[in-house]
């Protein structure tokens, strides 16, 4: 049983700014501000969200089980808050950057092409937009792009390497949510989780694949409005050495700090959920 669903890890990680970080001798002054306007921090937020709307979801199916899933929503929110994994985040990131990435990365989050398309992303976060998207994206039908449009979208999806870390983070947030309901119960339910996990690793690269087609069709929704000049400028700046670099790293480090957040979850549950009860 696990709370996580294509569509919610495609918005989520579609909904942020393309950009970086720095290296360990950096303060972390500054490596937060860049966390913020690089859009990792919007990330954090949207990987809340993410997880307690999946526990909403699951709560919905279960109205027996009011107390049960309040107390899944605390364990939620601690393991999951984003001023909690922010210093994790931090920390994934240090060493890893130069200054001359980490300057490229903030001369980037303030250009005109990247502030139109932040723009964007943070219309797409409004409820009636969020509704819109996301219900367009369940649906299966996919908008008709012109094929440069088209095209340039999935190249950005794969050169800021946005279905990679969808895929990981459905895989961590999936897995953690499942270790952490198995707490409490029998030993074959754990097996089970293990089992999960072994299988969602196996199925990566259809997960990749799947992900990449949802974010296109996310990407395609959220910046209908930019240019494909802007879109290009920020392809332009993920191919570059310094927005390679930076892409690869985030990645890295965001799935580090979701795999550490489920494992706290599943620690949260140990703590203070007793198993749930039998349906």
């Amino acid at each position: 049983m696990y709370p996580v669903r294509l569509r919610h890890a495609a918005l989520a990680f579609t909904l942020g700014c393309l950009c970086a970080s720095a290296r360990a001798e950096t303060d972390d002054a500054l490596l937060d501000r860049l966390i913020e306007r690089s859009g990792l921090q919007g990330k954090l937020v949207q990987l809340e969200a993410m997880m307690r709307r999946g526990t909403d979801e699951l709560a919905a199916r279960n109205p027996r089980m009011t107390d049960y899933f309040a107390r899944v929503r605390l364990a939620n929110a601690r393991a999951y808050a984003p001023t909690r994994l922010q210093p994790i985040l931090r920390q994934e990131l240090e060493g890893e950057l130069s200054r001359a990435d980490v300057e490229a990365v903030l001369a980037r989050s303030d250009s005109p092409a990247e502030l139109r398309l932040a723009a964007l992303a943070r219309q797409a976060t409004s409820p009636a937009d969020r509704a819109r998207i996301e219900a367009a994206l369940a649906s299966g039908h996919r908008q008709v792009l012109e094929p440069r449009r088209s095209e340039l979208l999935h190249e950005l999806v794969r050169a800021a390497r946005v279905d990679e870390l969808s895929a990981a983070l459905l895989i961590a947030a999936s897995v953690g949510a499942a270790d952490g309901y198995a707490e409490g119960a029998p030993a074959s339910s754990r097996a089970t989780v293990q089992q999960m996990r072994r299988g969602m690793d196996s199925d990566r690269p259809a997960l990749v694949a799947a992900m990449h087609e949802q974010n296109v069709a996310a990407y395609g929704l959220v910046y209908a409005d930019a240019t494909d000049a802007d879109l290009e400028d920020a392809l332009r700046f993920a191919r570059s050495e310094a927005g390679e670099r930076f892409y690869r790293v985030s990645t890295r480090a965001f799935e580090a700090t979701a795999e550490r957040a489920a494992r706290d979850f599943a620690i949260e549950m140990s703590r203070s959920v007793p198993a749930a009860p039998a349906q």
